[in-house]
């Protein structure tokens, strides 16, 4: 977790895009460069676009291109806290959901532009919207958010981009809910529904007129989403030294206690008897395996879930403290997400670990 923070406060504020020397979004993009320090704020800039740019190129265009070609456009994103989206030439700009993706809270420096989905969507709670006329006052602004408020932003960003973003068809059909509600705002679903920390859009579409029309819609996004909402314990036994009683708390209470838990899959060798108690379900399920195969079993085409939690047999987790675990992957899920040993505990009086 540190490492991580230590990797994104590496820049505060990054930009890598078009410097418009002419036209509309010249204003704003030729004045980037006063944000640049070259240290944590990264605002890289060429000219080198259209066809006629060696005609239209200015004094400053050489020095630009050059630091332009010096820095990767996403591991600038990566790196970054907040993401620059100013104002270009058309109606909107890719970057912007570019960060979203990349969990880098956009900052938008276009007036009057109308961010995605504006009506239904809260986008004061994972993105900074400042005024073009006051952009030498931008840094400033970023550096006086919280980190924990950071650290709710980005979490949102990516559970936006997750749900309504990240693919064309979740675009097509958000936009579709959108008409929906314009057209019959006696059943609009409650602002809030849209908004929630992990909106599930399997449960909006259920409760519109397009999940009421089309069962097999309400069908495919639910499969979509429990893929996304459970994990798969995979527990590997090695050795007759793994065989304990905690084995049996650890599938039979811990595991089958977690409200997310959709299999356990126990990883066992040939050469070791199966004990009693450890019995395939629906819950349960037992790959037997030798020495030189047993990392191979596991792969996508026998799990059940995108994220997957590695497990020694000797582990005290709870069911609680799975969950915890869960919900932290859910808001990062291209993250790794473990427990460091005895790095952790549940505060009864705070209850919160």
């Amino acid at each position: 977790k540190s490492a991580d923070r230590r990797k994104r406060e590496k820049y505060l504020l990054v930009f890598k895009g078009k410097r418009y020397t002419y036209g509309i979004g010249s204003e704003t993009r030729n004045a980037l460069h006063f944000l640049h320090n070259g240290n944590d704020v990264i605002v890289l800039t060429t000219c080198r676009h259209g066809k006629k740019w060696r005609d239209l190129k200015d004094d400053k265009c050489e020095t630009d291109d050059a630091l332009y070609d010096s820095h990767d456009y996403q591991q600038l994103m990566a790196n970054a806290t907040f993401c620059l989206v100013p104002r270009g030439r058309r109606l909107g700009s890719y970057r912007f959901l570019e960060a979203l993706q990349f969990g880098c809270i956009p900052v938008v420096l276009a007036n009057q532009w109308l961010l995605p989905f504006h009506e239904l969507l809260d986008w004061t709670q994972c993105a900074v919207v400042a005024d073009e006329r006051l952009l030498l006052q931008t840094t400033e602004t970023l550096r006086q958010i919280s980190r924990q408020k950071i650290a709710e932003m980005r979490a949102k960003c990516l559970a936006l981009y997750e749900t309504y973003f990240s693919s064309v068809e979740r675009i097509v059909l958000t936009s579709l809910l959108v008409i929906e509600q314009r057209l019959r705002p006696h059943l609009a679903l409650q602002h809030f529904v849209w908004n929630l920390r992990a909106p599930p859009l399997a449960a909006v579409v259920t409760q519109s007129q397009l999940g009421v029309r089309d069962p097999r819609l309400n069908a495919l996004l639910m499969a979509e989403e429990v893929n996304d909402r459970a994990f798969t314990a995979v527990v590997h036994v090695t050795t007759a030294s793994d065989v304990t009683p905690n084995l049996q708390r650890l599938i039979g209470r811990a595991l089958r206690g977690s409200r997310f838990a959709a299999e356990a899959v126990v990883v066992w060798p040939q050469s070791l008897a199966l004990p009693a108690h450890l019995v395939e379900t629906p819950f349960v399920r037992v790959l037997r395996s030798n020495a030189s195969a047993r990392f191979r079993l596991v792969d996508s085409t026998t799990l059940k879930t995108d994220c997957v939690l590695q497990l020694s047999p000797h582990s005290l987790l709870s069911a609680k403290e799975f969950d915890f675990g869960f919900s932290v992957w859910t808001a990062f899920p291209r993250r790794v997400v473990g427990f460091s040993s005895r790095d952790h505990f549940f505060d009864d009086q705070k209850r919160q670990f």
